[in-house]
């Protein structure tokens, strides 16, 4: 009966318990985890999605077509939220973009 929003919440639940697997493992084989660098790297995923989620619904046309409203609303999320990342100064981000512009520095 829960049809896609059951496989949405299974697949959240494994990726949870992937995470906290993760996290005990590195703590047992490391020492302690780096809680402050983690927290601060949640913060800004969630402060982006936050973003994302205002970005694609403001601007996300409802009388468009069904593929256009669901392409644009793609395009305005992925820019919405890299945007955010690099207004926040996400180091993932910074690191990824880094790596992108080296590859096409390469070729």
């Amino acid at each position: 009966p829960q049809a896609h929003v059951g496989l949405a919440l299974a697949s959240s639940i494994s990726a949870l318990a992937s995470l906290v697997i993760a996290i005990t493992l590195y703590t047992f084989k490391i020492g302690s985890f780096p809680w402050s660098p983690f927290l601060g790297s949640v913060w800004r995923c969630v402060a982006a999605t936050f973003v994302m989620i205002a970005v694609v619904r403001i601007f996300t046309p409802l009388d468009a077509p069904p593929l256009v409203a669901c392409v644009s609303a793609v395009v305005l999320g992925v820019v919405g939220y890299i945007t955010s990342l690099v207004v926040l100064q996400s180091h993932e981000m910074r690191d990824t973009l880094s790596v992108i512009r080296r590859k096409i520095g390469a070729k």
